[in-house]
């Protein structure tokens, strides 16, 4: 739990990098009621549990402008369907973190990245630019493999064969991390033990996979680090959870959140799910490096961090468009599951159904290559059956179907 103190980013504090686009929008989107939040598990016991106090992800304000933002982009039927699969609005259970965390402080691990050796910004998350869920270059019970496993366990294994094939699974071969066994082994049942508990952990954890602070774990992800806002003194952790979520302007408006969400979803379609929350934390992590870090002073380490009215206006820029990502990929992530259930029940009925990721030209293709083999095959079978049934005065000729050979099949098989 010691952190090292080394302060490798500092490297980059004298020249930021360039700021990915940032989109925050400005109209009113109606904010539904807060209710409760969500919770986050760990592997080891005493020892452990003794390294994650404060804060554990966003605030119950940032969850509950994030699933706002969600609920916004489920519509009709969908909303109906996720409110059912959740047992409730995802605002109303933005509280849900919190409290579990109160009451189950060994659950706090599951909401931040850890990786053997862990990560500096001068080398990028993982080991060699490589993030696989080893336990090395991401624990298993991290966030990013919780969030996969989650997914993985509710999805339908035949619409998963309809994703693109992932160049660079987030589990390999040898992989033998068993999710059962873990909830079993750290006494989780009661935390884990339905579908609507996991499936509410999933929502949380894609929410928190957009605070970047839990993806570097150097300065103990950012609680190690003093900082002072218009006199107050905060860490820079509590800072970007508890007082950054207060201060956002207005999300965006119903008109520009389908079109954003409409010009994303191209991408996200497009990527086997390991690999598509594999770039979103390798997206965080850069968030945390390039527009946090970068730029801070950290040279006087026993002097707090002074955040200017300019530092805070990009923060709060950044937050912005960060949770809006967040909901936007909830929403993403759950139509996704939905699909899944609905495809599970109608396989299970003997019928088909396509989805979003059906690649119809795919399909034709597959179907057209089938066809050159079997048309020609088949014809050539009947063929073959005529002429011999013929002969033995089975009375059966595909000349009465106009099969090759046309009424001479059948008048000879008359005259036999």
């Amino acid at each position: 739990c010691i952190m090292d103190g080394n302060r490798s980013f500092q490297q980059h504090a004298s020249t930021p990098a360039a700021e990915p686009p940032s989109s925050a929008g400005s109209a009113n989107l109606p904010m539904a009621h807060a209710g409760q939040r969500h919770p986050r598990p760990l592997r080891a016991a005493a020892l452990t549990v003794a390294c994650w106090g404060g804060a554990a992800g966003w605030s119950t304000e940032g969850h509950e402008r994030i699933g706002s933002i969600a609920q916004h982009l489920l519509k009709g039927k969908h909303r109906a369907e996720a409110r059912t699969l959740l047992e409730g609005d995802l605002v109303e259970f933005a509280g849900w973190e919190k409290e579990m965390s109160e009451k189950r402080p060994e659950t706090k691990a599951l909401h931040w990245h850890r990786q053997t050796p862990e990560w500096t910004c001068s080398a990028g998350l993982g080991i060699n630019g490589k993030v696989h869920c080893d336990n090395k270059e991401a624990a298993d019970d991290s966030i990013l493999c919780v969030l996969s496993v989650t997914f993985k366990k509710y999805a339908h294994d035949a619409v998963l064969r309809e994703y693109p094939i992932a160049s660079d699974p987030l589990w390999n071969s040898e992989s033998n991390f068993d999710w059962k066994n873990y909830i079993k082994d750290h006494h989780f049942e009661g935390l884990f033990g339905s579908a609507t508990a996991e499936l509410r952990w999933m929502v949380t954890l894609i929410g928190d996979m957009h605070q970047p602070l839990h993806w570097l774990r150097e300065n103990d992800y950012g609680r190690d680090i003093k900082v002072t806002f218009r006199g107050k003194e905060y860490t820079l952790l509590s800072f970007w959870e508890d007082f950054m979520p207060t201060q956002l302007p207005p999300p965006p408006t119903q008109f520009e959140l389908d079109q954003q969400y409409s010009s994303r979803i191209q991408t996200w379609v497009n990527m086997a799910p390991g690999e598509l929350f594999r770039s979103w934390a390798k997206e965080g992590s850069e968030q945390a490096c390039y527009r946090i870090y970068a730029g801070m002073d950290l040279s006087n380490t026993s002097a707090p961090v002074v955040v200017t009215e300019e530092v805070f206006s990009r923060w709060r820029s950044l937050a912005s468009e960060l949770t809006s990502r967040a909901g936007q990929r909830v929403a993403f992530v759950l139509l996704d599951l939905l699909e899944h259930r609905r495809h599970k029940e109608a396989h299970s009925q003997g019928r088909g159904r396509t989805t979003r990721h059906t690649s119809h030209s795919t399909n034709l293709a597959k179907n057209a290559a089938i066809a050159a083999f079997l048309v020609p095959g088949l014809l050539f079978l009947f063929r073959w059956h005529d002429q011999n049934s013929g002969r033995a005065g089975a009375g059966f000729s595909l000349g009465r179907f106009g099969v090759g050979g046309g009424g001479e099949g059948a008048g000879a098989s008359k005259k036999n």
